[in-house]
């Protein structure tokens, strides 16, 4: 990445969650304003289609500071949020490496400094080689779900493309687990 093409400038805090009964209650770092090339994209070609109602999807590349997938980016009068794990590089002629960060937010009049994302967590277990079916009191769909081990990273491997459907008022998650696994975070984003 060249320096030169750095032209914008975000901020970016890491988010503390807790959860209690089911309530994800957040907290954010102190924000660090960093240096970003940003472009929007097309994002049909990241998320489905139905996914991306009322969403712009945005490219964003700047050094990498040992960011966690977990964190909200502030650009102009926009929230972003990644949509996607935060894929590393190594840059060149430098020892810092290249961070490239894709990240959706609520477009037309809602898309201010105001949080409007809406998060829902809850813990559970995945048998290997079967699909578990997950019932959740959420009556909006969900336009992200994250599956997120112990440590606090999120599961990219070993598992198959969640499913959600509308049974009934709520939402209902199918998703195939090659491993088992105990004591996964679900983090639904609506």
């Amino acid at each position: 990445m060249k320096t030169g093409e750095l032209n914008k400038t975000i901020g970016i805090a890491t988010l503390t969650e807790t959860v209690t009964d089911g309530d994800v209650t957040q907290v954010d770092s102190m924000i660090e304003v960093i240096r970003a090339k940003i472009t929007q994209l097309d994002g049909s070609r990241y998320m489905n289609a139905a996914e991306l109602v009322d969403r712009a999807v945005y490219r964003i590349e700047c050094w990498d500071n040992d960011y966690s997938n977990n964190i909200k980016i502030y650009y102009g009068n926009l929230i972003l949020y990644p949509i996607r794990p935060i894929t590393r590089n190594n840059g060149q002629g430098s020892k810092l490496s290249e961070a490239v960060i894709l990240a959706a937010t609520k477009v037309g009049a809602f898309a201010t400094l105001t949080d409007e994302e809406m998060k829902y967590m809850m813990t559970v277990d995945l048998a290997a080689g079967v699909n578990t079916t997950i019932t959740t009191p959420l009556t909006v769909e969900p336009y992200n779900v994250e599956f997120i081990d112990s440590s606090g990273n999120i599961i990219t491997s070993g598992l198959g493309a969640p499913v959600l459907t509308l049974v009934a008022g709520v939402y209902v998650l199918t998703v195939y687990s090659a491993d088992s696994l105990t004591g996964v975070k679900v983090k639904f984003i609506y």
